[in-house]
């Protein structure tokens, strides 16, 4: 997305050559801002002022708060907030910018919020690959690439100008698996033990790079370890908390879910159709309204979905197919 068309930081081709690079962050944050809707549950009254909480560089903090001085956001008063991401992320934020002094803990910030009606921003590299909604890469001819999935999971929505200049963000991503199986509460012997380890299972081929495996068992589910298999074996899956199921097979699936359904497994994959042939969580990437489709049959297997991804997603009740049906 080259920032073209609209009045003041959008006329600007380089940061360099013509507005000062926290000045360029700052006019983006509010034009993003603008271009954003966010749900009624995210305000909690019509006075409540729009904050926007700025982690890892201060002098964007200033920089924006002198910008928004007597300006309103979608009718409300604008408060900026300085975080040094030591603290706690504030429940009542509407709007997180991310500096790239953060990234060693990106996932951290990415992980708490998702689901929340809280916009994200950075300006750190691959940052809507792991999660995040917004990227803003100053040295690529000031490209802006969003994560759809991300931003509907939250429950915003963008205007559609704004989705149209922009470089989609499609795939897989960690922090989505990080995301559903915290949000999903799983049989007492996998919850009551916190010494022992998660194993995620992704079956066939892996959507994610070496560093992604990397990022993937350096967190924790329910306070848990990692432990990442990838096999294109389902024998080897049927060891797993959770198994997502590539694309790759997507040919194949419905033999893998016949195998999988009768253990308390939490079943994930992106394969359209997925959730009504039996699988439990069903992303709909692509998809920039229902992120998700949950199959309530998972109570079936012991697993229950957490009210927030419930609001979120489209509901059905199916169970696993035969192959050939």
């Amino acid at each position: 997305m080259h920032i073209v068309g609209r009045p003041s930081v959008l006329h600007a081709r380089s940061s360099k050559q013509s507005v000062p690079e926290n000045d360029y962050k700052a006019a983006f944050i509010y034009h993003a801002a603008r271009e954003t809707v966010w749900p009624r549950y995210a305000f909690r009254s019509s006075t409540e002022a729009f904050r926007v909480g700025i982690i890892g560089n201060n002098d964007l903090a200033q920089t924006l708060k002198k910008l928004v001085l007597e300006k309103r956001i979608h009718t409300r008063p604008v408060q900026v907030i300085s975080l040094s991401g030591k603290e706690r992320v504030p429940d009542s934020l509407h709007i997180l910018f991310i500096g790239k002094k953060m990234y060693s803990k990106r996932h951290h910030f990415i992980d708490s919020l998702l689901t929340e009606p809280v916009l994200t921003i950075s300006d750190m590299k691959e940052f809507t690959r792991c999660g995040g909604m917004i990227g803003l890469r100053l040295k690529k001819k000031n490209r802006v690439t969003l994560n759809l999935h991300s931003v509907a999971q939250a429950g915003l929505h963008f205007d559609d100008e704004f989705i149209r200049l922009a470089e989609i963000t499609t795939g897989i991503s960690p922090a989505y698996l990080y995301n559903i199986a915290n949000l999903t509460t799983f049989p007492s012997h996998v919850m009551n033990n916190p010494d022992s380890v998660f194993t995620v299972g992704i079956l066939g081929k892996s959507p994610f790079c070496k560093k992604a495996h990397k990022m993937l068992v350096q967190g924790k589910i329910h306070q848990m370890r990692i432990k990442l298999i990838v096999t294109s074996k389902v024998k080897k899956a049927l060891r797993s908390n959770m198994v997502y199921i590539s694309k790759s097979e997507q040919d194949t699936y419905r033999g893998y879910l016949q195998r999988l359904h009768s253990k308390q497994i939490l079943t994930v994959s992106e394969i359209p159709q997925f959730a009504y042939n039996g699988g439990f969580v069903q992303f709909n990437i692509r998809d920039k309204r229902t992120p998700l489709t949950l199959n309530q049959t998972a109570a079936l297997a012991g697993l229950e979905f957490h009210p927030k991804l419930l609001e979120i997603a489209h509901i059905v009740v199916a169970t696993v197919t035969r192959e050939n049906d």
